[in-house]
């Protein structure tokens, strides 16, 4: 076939005059055939280069409560998957280790939960497993799609003190170390009510009494009951003395007899004045 294609491109180019001018388009379109018929005659089963299997691992971490109160159950999730082409623990690879220092706060007692790894133990708050091998990426039980094989385990405790609990763990593979990152659950603290401040009423007004500051003085009446006593005999001096009666007050004393004579005179006097006036 390439041979009749050049023969027909010779007898165009130079036996047919009146294509000269044309000779150059020509040889680029003989050219681009060549070139199509020489890449279809290349063979498309030929040898392809085999991808090297091998293991490709990832740790993740979550909080499986990420808030919580205090006495409520709070924990973590640690997964190691391996979405290679080879278990981690072919031709001798070593194991797949895990570390995680669990947040330290008072009276928190972190313990085991469910786990797949080879081996888990806690040693002073510290989380270390290990696992002999992490199977490949494959297809599962019902083929109808790949999963990834790999291994996890859970951490849990009783939040015992408000705060905020956070760590990180890392995962070591033939010698590499890759971290999760921070890992948070918040315990917030409970908020004491702050008492309402009263609002201060003013008095009622009361009308007070005043009250004297000494007390007034207390006048006792008493009624006095005479005594006639017997008058006592005449001494002789020419003096009437009375038991328990003054002589000034006596109804025999002289001067009471001269004064109500005098009254009287003055009383005439001013009568006789009178009439005298009248006239």
């Amino acid at each position: 076939m390439i041979l009749q294609l050049a023969q027909f491109t010779h007898d165009i180019l130079f036996r047919h005059r009146r294509a000269q001018l044309h000779r150059g388009l020509l040889l680029m379109m003989a050219g681009l055939v060549l070139f199509i018929i020489g890449a279809s005659s290349v063979r498309a089963d030929g040898p392809t280069p085999t991808p090297v299997p091998v293991p490709i691992l990832s740790i993740a971490k979550v909080a499986v409560t990420p808030t919580a109160q205090i006495g409520e159950l709070i924990g973590f999730t640690i997964r190691v998957s391996n979405t290679g082409n080879l278990d981690s623990g072919a031709n001798e690879a070593g194991n797949v280790t895990v570390q995680d220092t669990l947040p330290f706060l008072r009276d928190v007692t972190w313990v085991l939960g469910a786990s797949t790894f080879t081996d888990c133990q806690i040693n002073n708050n510290v989380l270390t497993c290990y696992s002999t091998n992490i199977v490949r990426r494959h297809v599962n039980e019902a083929e109808t799609d790949f999963v990834n094989g790999e291994a996890s385990v859970d951490v849990w405790a009783i939040a015992t003190v408000c705060g905020t609990y956070s760590n990180n763990a890392i995962m070591i593979y033939k010698g590499k170390v890759q971290s999760t990152g921070l890992r948070s659950i918040s315990v917030p603290c409970p908020v004491t009510p702050t008492p309402a401040t009263p609002t201060p009423v003013p008095p009622t007004p009361t009308a007070t009494i005043p009250y004297p500051t000494e007390a007034p003085p207390i006048i006792i009446i008493r009624e006095v009951t005479p005594v006639n006593t017997p008058r006592p005999p005449n001494t002789g001096s020419g003096e009437i003395v009375s038991a328990g009666v003054s002589p000034a007050s006596s109804v025999n004393s002289p001067e009471l007899w001269l004064g109500g004579a005098i009254i009287i005179a003055g009383l005439v006097v001013m009568a006789s004045q009178y009439k005298r006036y009248r006239r």
